[in-house]
C-alpha cells in the first residue's frame, strides 16, 4: 500500500500512518459522489489529500490556503 497522497510505500516509512476518509466528487451529471478509505503516511498528507479531494488538484484556484485550511478541518483521533 502507498500514501494516497505522496506515494511513499507503507513499509519504508517508520510511523504506521493513518487511514481517512475523503470523498470524491462526480465528474459528471451521470456519476454520484463516493467516499473512499485511504492510507496516508503522516497528518500533512491527510490534510493535502482532504483539500484536494474538496477543491481540485489545481491549488492556486483554491479559496484559502492549505494552513488556513488545516486550522479549520482538524483530523479525529
Amino acid at each position: 500500500m502507498t500514501c494516497h497522497n505522496c506515494g511513499i510505500p507503507e513499509k519504508t516509512y517508520t510511523n504506521p500512518g493513518r487511514t481517512i476518509t475523503i470523498v470524491q466528487r462526480a465528474e459528471n451529471g451521470f456519476q454520484r459522489n463516493r467516499k473512499t478509505t485511504v492510507w496516508v503516511c503522516c497528518n500533512n498528507c491527510a490534510h493535502q489529500a482532504m483539500a484536494v479531494s474538496k477543491y481540485g488538484p489545481a491549488s492556486f484556484r483554491w479559496p484559502i490556503s492549505l494552513e488556513k485550511f488545516k486550522s479549520v478541518n482538524t483530523l479525529e483521533a
